[in-house]
């Protein structure tokens, strides 16, 4: 019974993937570009019906952030971009595969705050 209702490998399974990253730091300024190749997935798991195959996707991100130090607190402005390329990606091991994608263009803006410390030498 088992051998019709299951195959050799597991249901979502994560698939194969392929990416570069890169940055550039400018005085004060901090760019990073993320891009990830989500490849077809090649082994597909079964229960009862076999599993298909979800399409590749590719996905870029981009972070621009400036520091700036204010009474010895580093604050950080960024902003932040998901799937630029407004790809439908959909990961085979998501359970909400079949239901939703990823979110599509995701633009984001924040700031954060690193509390410096001096430091301390001891004699």
């Amino acid at each position: 019974m088992r051998n019709w209702a299951e195959w050799d490998y597991m249901s979502n399974m994560p698939t194969s993937r392929f990416g570069f990253t890169t940055g550039l730091d400018l005085k004060q300024f901090d760019i990073d570009i993320l891009f990830d190749r989500y490849l077809p997935q090649r082994f597909l798991g079964k229960n009862i019906n076999p599993e298909p195959s979800m399409a590749g996707y590719s996905l870029l991100t981009a972070r621009i952030a400036h520091s700036r130090n204010i009474k010895g607190i580093l604050m950080n402005y960024f902003v932040t971009g998901n799937n630029l390329l407004n790809v439908e990606a959909r990961p085979q091991n998501s359970l909400l595969k079949y239901l939703a994608p990823l979110p599509g263009i995701n633009i984001s803006l924040g700031i954060s705050k690193y509390i410096t410390y001096k430091k301390l030498s001891c004699l």
